[in-house]
């Protein structure tokens, strides 16, 4: 079973923990879980600011002797490097670290031939043998006694159409090759089904050779460029093709020579999407139903949105939207005094909801959001805010989880790394200012 990760225990687990190289070391998911939710600097901050990553600062001055005292606590030279970059420089710089790293076992091996053939016995296969012990391969490769030395290797068995087959890499010779590419009439066809040979015939310089009965403007199975087209080899080539789009993609020189000769809009007549009659109250009324929200329909249907505006009764209309359409102004107000202070300051709407034994909840939303500082300011509207408010758009929920609503949404944020503060409708008319200094404070202004 899968193990679910929460604020609380991943901060437990951190605890344990005096250095976040010593975290992600020991308890790597738990590390990941903090970093990607936005958390790791809230459940690190027990932890040193110098050793954030368990280093050594980076504006330490470094001797000699302290070099070598330092360089003496890793084995090797990539553990030195990967531990205490700054050791690694400055020795690096001051010309002394070989001297420093003299204690130090050497990673690279040198393989002698009887080695080589040892390190091959011990595997069956040779894709075994390259994925397991790859410096061995290589070095044996690079010296031409790969064969000999997995001679006694057993042929990789494949099943295809359920029946076992033995996989062999083909070795490729001027004359198979050339069998191979009668096969195709374009080199594009060649590449896609036989790219081994392709490969072949480029490296072997032999591809115009093996590709000789091919056109030499079927490249990429085009007619040629240089073509003449007429109004009836135009008409022709246009019905292959379902729009412009592809027209123009997979027969440019056709398509050119359409839009030149002014036969494109013959070939592709542009549909009118626009109305001769205006639209009738019960049409609008009955298109809104069909989007979500405002922001839905002023973005998929911005005629029918400028329409709306135009009218008497757009408020009416419009109100039948869920809420997250219809801002009011205190809310805006608020919005706009903090994106003066923090520019980036937006609405956000979290999708990735997944809370235990509350499948219904598929969304959570912030009034204003200001990223930079992981903090939420949620605006609650008397009437949005009420039971009943909240239950318009929300239907699905049992009345429990609707009278929950905050402490829900103030959970799953908080289990993110993120802090949110209530400011409500009432409090905002009755004192303005109080709300705001509550909001700055919170914001750390």
């Amino acid at each position: 079973m899968k193990k679910l990760y929460t604020f609380e225990n991943v901060q437990a687990k951190a605890l344990e923990f005096n250095l976040k190289i010593d975290f992600i070391e020991k308890a790597e998911p738990y590390y990941r879980f903090a970093q990607r939710t936005g958390i790791i600097d809230i459940v690190c901050s027990h932890m040193p600011k110098n050793n954030l990553v368990g280093h050594i600062p980076a504006n330490k001055k470094w001797t000699p002797e302290t070099l070598l005292e330092e360089a003496k606590k890793y084995n090797s030279i990539k553990e030195l490097k990967d531990r205490s970059l700054g050791t690694y420089k400055a020795a690096w710089k001051l010309n002394i670290l070989d001297e420093v790293c003299a204690h130090m076992k050497r990673l690279r091996r040198t393989w002698t031939d009887e080695e080589l053939a040892i390190e091959a016995k011990k595997y069956l296969y040779k894709s075994h043998f390259e994925k397991e012990s790859q410096s061995a391969y290589h070095t044996a490769h690079r010296r031409g006694l790969i064969d000999s030395i997995c001679s006694h290797m057993q042929p990789m068995i494949v099943k295809k159409d359920n029946k076992k087959i033995v996989k062999k890499r083909k070795l490729w010779t001027l004359e198979t090759a050339k069998q191979e590419a009668i096969k195709y009439k374009t080199r594009t066809e060649l590449l896609k089904n036989a790219l081994t040979c392709y490969r072949f015939a480029v490296k072997n310089n032999c591809l115009d050779e093996i590709c000789s009965h091919m056109p030499e403007n079927a490249l990429y199975g085009m007619p040629p460029p240089n073509k003449k087209w007429t109004k009836e080899t135009i008409f022709e080539e246009s019905k292959k093709y379902e729009n412009r789009y592809e027209f123009k993609k997979y027969n440019p020189s056709a398509y050119n020579a359409a839009k030149k000769s002014g036969l494109l809009s013959v070939c592709y007549p542009v549909k009118k999407h626009f109305r001769n009659t205006p639209y009738t109250k019960e049409e609008i009324v009955k298109k809104v139903k069909e989007f979500s929200t405002n922001a839905d329909l002023k973005a998929d249907s911005p005629g029918l949105y400028m329409t709306i505006l135009k009218r008497e009764d757009k408020e009416q209309i419009l109100s039948s939207l869920p809420r997250s359409a219809n801002i009011s102004s205190a809310e805006q107000s608020l919005f706009n005094l903090i994106k003066e202070k923090y520019p980036k300051t937006q609405r956000l709407r979290d999708k990735k909801i997944k809370i235990e034994n509350k499948p219904h909840i598929q969304g959570l939303d912030i009034d204003i959001y200001i990223p930079e500082l992981r903090k939420g300011i949620e605006f609650d509207g008397t009437y949005w805010h009420s039971v009943e408010g909240l239950k318009r758009g929300r239907e699905h929920w049992p009345k429990e989880d609707l009278e929950n609503y905050h402490r829900i949404k103030d959970n799953h944020f908080l289990s993110k790394g993120v802090q949110i503060l209530h400011i409500k409708e009432e409090d905002w008319i009755q004192d303005k200012e109080l709300c705001l200094k509550k909001c700055f404070e919170f914001l750390g202004l």
